[in-house]
């Protein structure tokens, strides 16, 4: 769901390596939004890679995932429907500490050695009941929480 040109742009502004693929959800239509399929934190990410229908893709991000030492834990489609994908890794405001953000429902679809991973992984666990989000919104707990990386106001020059 994007230009193939503006994605290799924004790349190459940023200095990013671009991994691009497609990905499908069980009935083989085009996945909505990455974050059902993917969510990468600097030691764990979370991948569904039977979303992924080219061997060559799904090789290309399971290599691009793990290559910086980044523990991998792929996730079924049954897994994925589930709100697996849609978990997010944040940080306390010094950086010092990382808490793993995921709902209720994609916590109850890890099994116990995936979960186990996922808690070596960061520092806490916040698992958020939100199936009024999830019955009715079409998201879960990555949806409600927004990412920013910008420097601090103070050393903006603010």
């Amino acid at each position: 769901r994007t230009s193939a040109l503006a994605l290799e742009r924004f790349g190459a502004a940023l200095g990013y390596t671009v991994v691009s693929f497609s990905a499908v959800d069980v009935a083989g239509a085009a996945v909505y939004h990455t974050n059902v399929v993917l969510s990468v934190s600097d030691a764990v990410a979370v991948f569904c890679a039977e979303s992924v229908p080219s061997e060559a893709e799904r090789g290309s991000v399971r290599a691009a995932l793990a290559a910086p030492g980044r523990v991998v834990i792929e996730i079924t489609f049954e897994q994925m429907c589930a709100f697996a994908g849609n978990v997010l890794v944040v940080s306390s405001a010094d950086g010092a500490r990382s808490v793993l953000v995921l709902s209720e429902t994609a916590a109850s679809a890890f099994d116990a050695a995936q979960m186990a991973e996922l808690k070596r992984a960061v520092d806490s666990v916040a698992v958020l009941r939100i199936p009024t989000i999830e019955s009715y919104g079409g998201g879960s707990a990555r949806c409600m929480v927004a990412e920013v990386f910008l420097p601090r106001s103070s050393e903006r020059g603010h």
